[in-house]
């Protein structure tokens, strides 16, 4: 009987409703700057991700799920392998090892933690190993973020703490959360830089 009813009142037309909501038009004008080719060719990206495979980095923890890597960590990496500089006491190339033995003691810890912040870095595309294996340097992509950011990295403290021992540690004078909100201030004023981070 109810269905009977329910019939009546709907002239066999369905129970669903459908909402007709139109949205409005909005003419979205394009952008008349165009994009500048990137610097880096497939060559090279080709060359990095094969000394990547070749030292097995690419199956690393630490590689896929950076560990205690904060963005004073990264920016200190851009800083201490730019060109024309001289290389910060704590990347020394004793300190780096990418694959085999990190040794014994206290310098073994330092060197498994700058390890995963190297991995990290390698990962997003900013340092490549070198050819042998034993050393790091900037990607094209690492060199161009390194300009563009040149002047905030001149006015920042991104060296790393000393350790006991006169062995470095990973610690950094301000807090993740410090480098993050002045990363934050100075992108938002530089285009150029916010587009390549």
């Amino acid at each position: 009987m109810a269905y009977a009813e329910a019939s009546k009142l709907f002239r066999g037309r369905s129970l669903r409703i459908r909402l007709r909501i139109k949205k409005p038009v909005v003419k979205r004008t394009r952008s008349r700057t165009k994009r500048k080719p990137s610097a880096i060719t497939s060559d090279v990206k080709v060359q990095i991700r094969r000394r990547i495979n070749e030292l097995g980095l690419n199956r690393e923890q630490g590689f896929h799920y950076p560990q205690g890597v904060h963005i004073g960590h990264l920016l200190a990496i851009l800083h201490g392998f730019g060109k024309g500089g001289r290389r910060p006491s704590e990347f020394h190339t004793n300190y780096i090892r990418l694959h085999g033995g990190l040794g014994t003691d206290r310098i073994a810890v330092y060197r498994r933690q700058l390890k995963y912040k190297l991995l990290a870095a390698i990962g997003f595309g900013m340092i490549a190993p070198t050819t042998a294996g034993n050393d790091v340097e900037l990607t094209p992509k690492g060199e161009q973020l390194r300009d563009a950011l040149l002047k905030f990295l001149k006015g920042l403290d991104v060296r790393f703490q000393s350790g006991s021992g006169g062995i470095p540690s990973t610690r950094m004078k301000l807090s993740p959360k410090e480098y993050n909100q002045r990363m934050r201030n100075f992108l938002a004023d530089h285009t150029d830089a916010r587009r390549l981070f």
